[in-house]
This record gives structure tokens, sequence and C-alpha cells, in this order.
């Protein structure tokens, strides 16, 4: 009999430890699982942050390459509504409408500068390799 209250008490705690083991790995399992999960939301966030950030820098560069044309026609304004101009110009610079043109497209080439200033946003970013508007300009032959 005596062996008998033994072997069940010896089962009873075997039992016992058995079902605290497999809530142990229980908890576990859902631990690591509610980590990767968090984990895998992060990530998610940041990827749609990522994405959102180029999407807004993308965007705000379409609308102001949009509005350069916009921009030149302001600046060039003033100007169609002159009856007379006289022009003073020394030996070494343009005259006539090369001066004006070249007056208005410098204040033109400001615009990226200016865009970059107040946005952040380098609109000439991905031209890399290329010749700046700047650069464009100064290697006409009327600039050289």
């Amino acid at each position: 009999m005596e062996k008998l209250a033994e072997a069940s008490r010896n089962r009873t705690v075997l039992e016992a430890e058995a079902e605290a083991e497999a809530q142990r790995m229980k908890g576990e399992a859902e631990a690591f699982a509610i980590e990767a999960k968090a984990k895998a939301e992060a990530e998610t966030m940041q990827m749609k942050a990522d994405a959102f950030k180029e999407y807004k820098e993308a965007a705000m560069v379409e609308m102001f390459l949009a509005t350069l044309p916009k921009v030149a026609a302001e600046v060039a304004a003033p100007l169609s509504q002159t009856k007379k101009m006289t022009m003073v110009a020394s030996g070494n610079s343009e005259l006539g409408a090369a001066k004006v043109t070249g007056e208005v497209i410098d204040i033109i080439i400001k615009v990226p500068e200016m865009v970059k200033s107040m946005t952040g946003v380098d609109i000439t970013k991905g031209f890399t390799g290329k010749m700046t508007s700047k650069e464009a300009w100064n290697s006409t032959p009327s600039r050289r």
C-alpha cells in the first residue's frame, strides 16, 4: 500500500512538473510570437515611413518642377509691359535681348537653391552626371 501511495504521489509530482514545463514552454512560445509580430510591425512602419518620405520628396519635386514655368512667366511678366528699354552695358557684357534673357535665366537658375533652402529638398538630386542649368547657361557661346 505504501508503494502504491508513493507511486501515486510521484505520478502527481511528475504530472505537475510536466504541466509547469508545458506552461513555461507555452509562455515562451507566446512571448516569441509577440516579439516577432512586434518586430514585423516595426519594420512595416519603418518601410511605410521611408516610402512616405520618398513620396513626399517626389511630390514636392513634381510640384516645384510644374511651377517653374509659372515662375519664369512671373519673372518675365514685367518685361512684357515695358514699352521702351534703355540698356547700359560695359565693354565685356552682353547687349540687348541677350542681356535681358540672361537676367531672367539667372533668376530662374536660383530657383533650385531657393527650393532647397525652403523645403530641404534638393530638386537637382538624381541629375548626377548631367550639367547643371547654371553650367549649361555658362557654357553657351554668348556667355563664354
